[in-house]
């Protein structure tokens, strides 16, 4: 905004909005720091959207196997972290907004257009001699804001799907822009239903890309889930269409995502509904289920081997 204040987006239901709304209840300001150009592990964890109760500092030390090393804000207390290149020490107060944007978002959209936003007050700034800054502009799909594969946002869903007691979970993959719109599970089917609960579970669960997903599929253990045309193939050959899909209503959804009209916004309803489909064999017949045709992969190799100016 100008040299005292800086403006910033905080998506409902995240971790730092929740903290933050804690401090405006109260009457009181909230405190943070802004870093610029960081430690790309920390920078990663920071966008995983980690579960609640576990910090982005100890799991970016846990990958290092040491400490992240950090300095204490003389502003506000906050940890910062040491490999910043600048830092900025600010408070948020209650109801201190300014208009801002639009900018353009993962989603490959210019989102949600001028709108009030929070404002940051500064206190205090850092900075190295001749920051470096690593510039991260938002594209449109294909090409990817983020990460080009879905490290942020796969091994975190399948993780909680493990936590909440799921079997036979084989794989996780999200595809779609910003790693979160389609979610694909592999499975090895163990009773009826298994498929169903497992979509169930993962469309309610926040982290793992969740929040904004709109698709979570199941198939079975021998597709690939990060092999969209395995998973489509699934989808138009194994899935009874009449029974496999269900829509499920009322989920959070970001007010980034485009398809939200602007009266939708304006309500405040930013919800969304969830498309879950069980692409797996059913299961009641899935023995008699017709046997796919494959190649081995010894022969995949041989063949590549003996003609590789096929594959090049």
């Amino acid at each position: 905004q100008n040299e005292n204040t800086l403006s910033l987006y905080s998506s409902p239901g995240k971790h730092f909005t929740i903290m933050r709304d804690k401090y405006w209840a109260r009457g009181e300001d909230c405190p943070v720091v802004f870093t610029f150009g960081q430690d790309p592990l920390l920078l990663a964890f920071a966008m995983i959207t980690l579960p609640w109760g576990m910090g982005e500092f100890e799991a970016t030390g846990f990958f290092k196997g040491k400490p992240v090393e950090v300095v204490k804000g003389p502003m506000t207390g906050l940890p910062i972290p040491a490999t910043a290149e600048i830092a900025v020490e600010a408070v948020l107060k209650p109801k201190d907004e300014k208009v801002e944007g639009p900018f353009g978002e993962w989603t490959g959209f210019y989102a949600m257009g001028a709108r009030p936003c929070p404002v940051a007050r500064v206190l205090a700034i850092y900075h190295r001699n001749d920051p470096i800054l690593q510039g991260q502009p938002p594209v449109p799909p294909p090409g990817h804001t983020w990460f080009p594969i879905p490290v942020h946002t796969a091994p975190t869903l399948w993780n909680n799907l493990v936590a909440a007691g799921l079997q036979g979970i084989k794989g996780v993959y999200i595809h779609g822009p910003g790693n979160r719109p389609i979610c694909v599970i592999s499975i090895e089917q163990r009773y009826l239903g298994h498929a169903k609960q497992v979509a169930t579970v993962a469309a309610g669960l926040l982290t793992g890309g969740a929040c904004v997903g709109k698709w979570v599929i199941v198939v079975d253990e021998d597709i690939d889930p990060s092999n969209f045309e395995e998973v489509w193939t699934a989808i138009c050959l194994r899935a009874d269409i009449e029974k496999s899909v269900d829509i499920v209503r009322g989920f959070l959804n970001s007010g980034l995502d485009p398809s939200l009209s602007p009266e939708k916004k304006a309500s405040g309803d930013i919800t969304t509904a969830k498309v879950l489909i069980d692409a797996c064999k059913p299961w009641h017949w899935r023995e008699k289920f017709p046997k796919p045709i494959h190649v081995s992969k010894e022969l995949v190799r041989e063949v590549q081997s003996k003609f590789p100016e096929l594959f090049e």
